[in-house]
């Protein structure tokens, strides 16, 4: 959520402004509140979002929800 030029509100709204058709995985070191209020701010622009994960992000979070989408 906190990145350089841009924070992750501010992608997620140019990201909806553009018509993205992906879908997003929050990765963030915020504590978990944090993480679900981004998690509904996505939603609520009409992103598709696979889950948050806490930094450091671990591979089996990150399979977890890639496999979700694949095998949903």
């Amino acid at each position: 959520l906190h990145m350089p030029h841009m924070d992750g509100f501010e992608f997620m709204g140019a990201a909806a402004q553009a018509g993205f058709q992906g879908a997003l995985i929050i990765a963030s070191g915020q504590n978990e509140d944090i993480r679900r209020s981004a998690e509904l701010v996505a939603q609520l622009r009409r992103l598709r979002v696979l889950g948050a994960v806490a930094k450091p992000v671990q591979k089996a979070d990150l399979s977890r929800l890639i496999r979700m989408t694949l095998y949903p």
